[in-house]
């Protein structure tokens, strides 16, 4: 059996209820998938670069860019809809998807995920700035001071903004994926940086978001939300920001069973990383 198949297999198991999805919903998925694919996808080519010359054998004749990038061309969505239909056809129906896919592929739904795919960029950068400096002091035992908000801020946008990162879960999935990230490199922070990034990473985002996120950004995010099955589909896909160490396994490995296809060995460090992937899905069976 594929590594690929066996990991969508075991990743499955972490939900219930996991049933066939025809053709229709399938294609749904998918609609949805492209309403975010452009920034997915370099996220990820730029992962895959990152990890070619440790996951393969070194070929001078070989241009390892090029082929990451025909695997997301050729197949990173296909692999991405097989996953998502694993783990939300139980969860949600075909006629939410298409809902949702309709209220975000308005004008209005188009600049809201144009500028928070931009802000995300930026609040990932500024988040990694901020906290430097207050790291350091908890690593030397002094208690870091409170990040400041901007004070050319105005209120109505505080407020505003504060309710988006509210109701997106944006501090809850921020504090996911930094402690994902130190458990996946086996890091560790001083007691207590936790509880100060969690009370600062509003702040953080705030900051980062105004000049990007506009007030009519927010205010359709919040019209969103008044959607029961916009929340509803947003709840499950949250699935994979909750579980990023999880899906960047799968995909990773999809990814060298994609390379094997091609003829491109694993390299013996290559071989380490996917023995690790495996042994992280299977702890988590």
């Amino acid at each position: 059996m594929k590594q690929s198949r066996l990991l969508i297999a075991v990743l499955a198991i972490l939900v219930t209820g996991i049933g066939y999805a025809q053709d229709g919903y399938r294609d749904a998925v998918k609609s949805y998938l492209t309403l975010s694919e452009k920034s997915t996808a370099e996220k990820m080519l730029t992962a895959l670069k990152q990890l070619n010359p440790v996951l393969f054998e070194y070929n001078e004749n070989m241009d390892f860019d090029q082929m990451a990038a025909r695997y997301i061309n050729e197949q990173f969505n296909e692999d991405m809809a097989d996953m998502m239909v694993e783990v939300v056809s139980e969860t949600i129906t075909e006629d939410e998807l298409r809902k949702v896919i309709a209220l975000m592929s308005t004008p209005e739904g188009e600049s809201l995920r144009v500028h928070t795919s931009e802000w995300g960029e930026v609040f990932g950068k500024d988040a990694q700035e901020t906290i430097q400096s207050p790291l350091i002091s908890a690593m030397a035992g002094f208690s870091p001071g409170s990040v400041i908000a901007d004070s050319n801020i105005p209120e109505d946008y505080v407020m505003r903004f504060m309710r988006f990162f509210n109701d997106s879960r944006g501090a809850e999935q921020f504090m996911s994926s930094f402690n994902q990230g130190l458990a996946m490199s086996g890091g560790d922070v001083p007691d207590g940086f936790q509880d100060w990034l969690s009370d600062n990473v509003s702040t953080i985002a705030l900051n980062s978001a105004y000049g990007i996120l506009t007030m009519a950004d927010l205010d359709y995010s919040a019209k969103l939300f008044t959607y029961e099955y916009y929340r509803h589909v947003f709840d499950a896909m949250s699935f994979f920001n909750d579980n990023l160490m999880l899906v960047g396994a799968v995909c990773t490995l999809n990814y060298a069973d994609w390379m094997s296809d091609k003829g491109i060995e694993l390299s013996s460090s290559g071989q380490q990383i996917v023995d690790y992937y495996l042994q992280i899905l299977n702890e988590d069976d």
